[in-house]
Order: structure tokens, then C-alpha cells, then sequence
């Protein structure tokens, strides 16, 4: 074999392992990470097969590579099979001896094969004699200067014709793009979890939404998410909650003598036909109504489907509520979808969807000595640039100020909140005093502007634009601070404004 066989080899080599690295890297991590029942899937199957494949060709590139020799060294010495010291008359005679054995002309009967063996004699002979060869190889190691395997990767092997030549390559190259396409796609795949949606499920949220959803039909969504259903071991957990679907009945008659449920909520979780989404929907309301489900035993399977949910389910209801405000403002919805998103939110971090006296005692045991948080807005104004009344649709501005009383003069931000997140993930950023503002029509409930404000400083400035009211008149509207951490902590401020028509 060639040096063109070679610099085939090392590229292919080269490109295995821009393939072998990610790859297997993602695979590594995959067994680290992922449970045993997860693992077992075609997918994963075919990902091993891939990995195991591409390691065995650049294996096999290795061996070749060592085979014909290193890339690139190019010894005149070695080639002429003399010394170093050799003398000008030595190197002659070498290349003289040589030319008579190897010259194509003196093997007529396989001149083809001798064809490459005799040009790397000349080239020997050139580096030793001519002074810009000889140069060439003392800077270079070649007397034809630098050498550059990768640019040269359009010489295929020598056994490869040359019209089979370009589909190697085309081949080749779809290979390889290929397998980086599969990466990503992987990546991309992993990055649609609870924290980063597809675009599957925000088109749901999108189709789902409308203006008076109760908190069933808010969970109910976002619990049939395809981050938490559609995952790589769904068709496995399907068969686990089938299999376990009477002692799901059994534990939704306890709860129906506990009075845990609520009836309407009760019948429709029995009835629903999806089993992943009905064991979701239980772990769901057995946080939400914790002061009542203590009094229940708690099975396995339960347990771990409270966990997941305290991890993700955050991060689908954040998602949730910002579809729900966009799509409130632009469609002029009144903002009770919105507000009981908000206040899921507050219930899951504090194990109660309503803020009655028991749920409120449980909150400040669980804060021991430190504060509730106290909110205050003040200095709020409202303008439209250049005049000085308002119009029909004019856009306004709105400013004011958002205070934390309950914070310590020294403190620079506020501090971790103390909620149910805290034994499974305490890292978790819904552990932090974040508010929610929303800007509606105290008589309607129209939402003007909604938006989330994670600035824990103890004085929060807040300017905001939005569209006014499209109809002349006078306009209650009320600026609402929700802190999505706790159970009842929120501030409201009014604003009056009148509405001419537009000239």
C-alpha cells in the first residue's frame, strides 16, 4: 500500500473519532445516569451497535496506519539502504544499484507495480542530491516540502477506482454528517425536558388554553406533557401502571372515604384513560391537599411519582403560565388562567392549592423563625409618551416600585424560600422570592400586561408597556405582585384612569 493508502487511513481515522468522542461520551453518561429498565430500549441498542462499530473501523484504520508506516516520514537513507555517513559517490552507486532492480523498464511484466516503488527511489535520490530537495527535507522531512494528509484527503486508496472513488467519498461524507446529525438530534432530544419544552407540547398548551380553566384542566395539560408521558421507556412505565391498576382503585376509594378529592375532581381522575397521566394527576392532588393525604399511607409507586413531580412539574407550570399570559394579553382573556397557574405554583412549593388557616399554620411552622415575606408597591405612575391624557389604545407606560419589608437592611437578596422543594432539590430556582406582575381591570379581570421579575433585591423598579383599554371611559386597573413561593404573599395596588376616545 501507498502514502495515499495512508493518508485515506488517517483521515478516516481522524474522522471515527470526531464521531467516537460525542458519542460516546453521551452513551457513557447515559449509563451512568439512566436506570437499568430505561436502558433497555431499541434505541439505546442501536446507539452501542453505532459506537462499537466505529470504534472497531478506527481500530482497524490504526492497524493499517502502522502497517504501511508513519504518515509523512520519509527517510532517503532507509529508502537507498545506506548509512547516514554515506558519500556522494556511495548515494550514486546506491541509486544507480537500485534503479536496475526496480526501474519499470527492467520488469516489464508487472511495470505497474514497480511504477511507485521507483518514484520513491528518485525522490530519495533528489533529497540527497539536489540542493532544493535537500533543503525541502531538512525543514519538512520530504523533498517536496510540507505535506498535508487532511487537504489531501481526495487520494483514496489505490484499490479503489476512479469512479467508485467519488461515491467512497460521497458516502463517506454522508457518514460521517450523518452520525452529527444523529448527535444533535440527541442532544436535542435530551434538551426537551421539563425545563426546555418542544414545540409539540407548547403548540398544545397553545390549542388547550382558554380563558376560565379550572385547576383540573390546568393539570391535566401539563401533566399529559410529552416531557413527562412521551419519554424513551414509556412503553415499559405503561405496562407498570396497567399492572398496577387495582391498587390504584384501592387507594382512589381511600381517598374518596378521606374526602381528599374533591367529588368532580375524583370521578374524572377514576375515569381518565390515559393510566401514566391518572397516577401523575393523584401524586398531583395528594400534594396539593397534604393536610388530608397525611392521613393515607403512601405507596412506593406513589412516592417516587411525587418526587418527579416536585423536580419537574414546576418547571411545566412556569412554562404554562407564560403561555397563558401571552395569550391572555393578546386575546383580551381575563386573567383567572393565569392566576391559578400562579397559584399551583404557590401550592406545590407549600403542599396546599388553597390558602385556609391550616395550610397557612403549616407554612409558618415550616418557616420557623424566619420572616414571611412582606410586599409592598408604591410610587406607581402610568403615562403615554408625548401627552398628557389617555386614549383609546393608546400604549401606556407603566412605572413603579416594588419594596420587600421583610428583608434586613444589609441582606442583598432575598433569601431562600423554605417549601417542599428543599429535601429534593435544593438548588431548585423555585426556592427563590420570585414575583409575578400582572396588570388587569379589577371590575372584568381583562389582563393588560403580565410578566415574572426575578430580581430578589430588597427595592425592585419595574417599568412596563402595554396597549390601554381600546374603548373611551373611566378604568380601574390593578398592578398584582404574586410571590409564587409562598402561600397568600402577594400585594395589589389600583390605579384610576380615564379613557378618551381617539381623535
Amino acid at each position: 500500500m501507498s502514502e495515499g493508502d495512508a493518508a485515506f487511513y488517517s483521515f478516516s481515522c481522524v474522522m471515527l473519532s470526531l464521531f467516537i468522542i460525542p458519542s460516546g461520551s453521551l452513551l457513557l453518561y447515559r449509563l451512568y445516569k439512566l436506570k437499568p429498565r430505561q436502558l433497555r430500549t431499541m434505541g439505546t441498542a442501536l446507539h452501542v451497535a453505532v459506537v462499537s462499530i466505529a470504534i472497531y473501523l478506527a481500530w482497524q484504520c490504526l492497524i493499517q496506519i502502522q502497517e504501511i508506516g508513519s504518515i509523512g516520514a520519509f527517510d532517503p537513507y532507509e529508502i537507498l539502504g545506506i548509512p547516514e555517513s554515506a558519500s556522494l559517490a556511495e548515494i550514486k552507486r546506491a541509486y544507480r544499484k537500485m534503479s536496475m532492480k526496480y526501474h519499470p523498464d527492467k520488469n516489464i511484466h508487472d511495470a505497474a507495480a514497480f511504477v511507485k516503488t521507483f518514484a520513491r527511489i528518485s525522490k530519495a535520490y533528489e533529497s540527497l542530491t539536489d540542493k532544493t530537495s535537500m533543503e525541502n527535507y531538512q525543514k519538512y522531512g520530504h523533498p517536496d516540502g510540507r505535506q498535508s494528509i487532511l487537504v489531501n484527503f481526495a487520494v483514496l486508496p489505490s484499490f479503489v477506482s476512479e469512479y467508485y472513488s467519488i461515491v467512497l467519498a460521497t458516502f463517506y461524507f454522508a457518514l460521517f454528517f450523518g452520525g452529527i446529525a444523529w448527535i444533535v438530534y440527541k442532544f436535542s432530544k435530551r434538551s426537551r425536558n421539563c425545563k426546555h419544552l418542544s414545540r409539540r407540547t407548547l403548540n398544545r398548551f397553545q390549542e388547550t388554553l382558554h380563558e376560565r380553566m379550572s385547576v383540573y384542566e390546568v393539570l391535566d395539560v401539563v401533566l399529559s406533557s410529552s416531557e413527562l408521558i412521551e419519554t424513551s421507556d414509556k412503553t415499559q412505565r405503561e405496562i407498570e401502571a396497567r399492572t398496577r391498576s387495582k391498587a390504584v382503585d384501592k387507594l382512589l376509594k381511600k381517598t374518596d372515604a378521606a374526602k381528599i378529592f374533591p367529588t368532580e375532581v375524583f370521578n374524572r381522575i377514576k375515569k381518565h384513560s390515559q393510566p401514566l397521566v391518572r397516577e401523575y394527576l393523584i401524586a398531583a392532588y395528594f400534594l396539593l391537599r397534604q393536610s388530608k393525604s397525611s392521613t393515607l399511607s403512601t405507596p412506593l409507586w406513589l412516592e417516587e411519582k411525587i418526587r418527579h413531580l416536585l423536580i419537574c412539574l414546576p418547571y411545566l407550570l412556569e412554562h404554562f403560565a407564560s403561555v397563558a399570559a401571552k395569550a391572555s394579553v393578546k386575546s383580551g382573556y381575563q386573567s383567572v388562567t393565569l392566576l391559578r397557574c400562579l397559584n399551583l405554583l404557590s401550592g406545590f412549593a407549600q403542599g396546599s392549592f388553597l390558602a385556609d388557616e391550616e395550610s397557612l399554620r403549616s407554612q409558618k411552622q415550616r418557616l420557623g423563625a424566619n420572616p414571611l415575606p412582606e410586599l409592598e408597591l408604591h410610587d406607581v405612575s402610568m403615562s403615554v409618551l408625548d401627552e398628557h391624557d389617555f386614549r383609546a389604545g393608546d400604549w401606556l407606560t407603566l412605572k413603579f416600585v416594588l419594596t420587600r419589608k421583610h428583608m434586613d437592611s444589609n441582606a442583598s437578596k432575598a433569601p431562600l424560600a423554605t417549601t417542599l422543594y428543599d429535601s429534593i432539590d435544593p438548588k431548585s430556582p423555585f426556592r427563590k422570592e420570585q414575583i409575578w406582575f400582572l396588570v388587569l381591570e379589577k371590575a372584568t379581570k381583562r389582563l393588560y400586561a403580565a410578566w415574572k421579575c426575578s430580581d430578589l433585591s430588597a427595592t425592585v423598579p419595574q417599568e412596563i408597556g402595554f396597549q390601554g383599554p381600546k374603548l373611551a371611559g373611566k378604568y380601574q386597573l390593578e398592578i398584582r405582585a404574586v410571590c409564587i413561593a409562598y402561600l397568600g404573599v402577594e400585594t395589589a395596588m389600583t390605579k384610576n384612569i380615564s379613557v378618551a376616545a381617539p381623535k
